[in-house]
């Protein structure tokens, strides 16, 4: 497990870090200059994830836990992985052009099928749910601009 958790940790790191200079400032509008600028909170996720992937990857290297124990990283490990990353890569672009709510809702759906939902009322009641709380929150009480 140090291995993976080593892996893990520096993939979280690397892609916050990436969001963070390329990705929120090409798919955010720019700020008009009234309330919270809509990179705001996206930055500060990424902030959270870039400093807890590095306090994460500091702990596990110098406890050194579970670095006896035979369990290797495999090429099917990161092979499961794929879809997640193109899933949320592709969510940037996808919310830019259909708007908030459908992407939303696809995205939703898309990560519940890849985790093994098939119920269709779940599907769609988690989903919209999910990203009309969002969208209530970050537009109506916020006042945050969404794509």
């Amino acid at each position: 497990m140090y291995w993976v958790n080593i892996v893990s940790y520096a993939f979280c790191l690397i892609f916050s870090a990436s969001a963070l200079v390329w990705i929120i400032p090409a798919y955010c509008p720019p700020f008009e200059g009234t309330g919270i600028a809509s990179t705001f909170f996206p930055n500060i996720l990424c902030w959270t994830i870039l400093i807890a992937s590095a306090m994460g990857i500091v702990k596990t290297w110098k406890s050194g836990d579970g670095r006896e124990v035979k369990n290797p990283i495999t090429l099917r490990v990161f092979l499961r992985l794929i879809p997640f990353v193109a899933v949320i890569g592709l969510s940037f672009p996808l919310m830019r052009i259909i708007g908030f709510i459908p992407g939303g809702i696809l995205v939703m759906i898309a990560f519940q099928l890849l985790l093994g939902e098939r119920r269709i009322i779940h599907l769609v009641a988690v989903s919209a749910g999910v990203v009309l709380v969002y969208y209530a929150v970050f537009w109506h009480g916020l006042k945050i601009m969404l794509p």
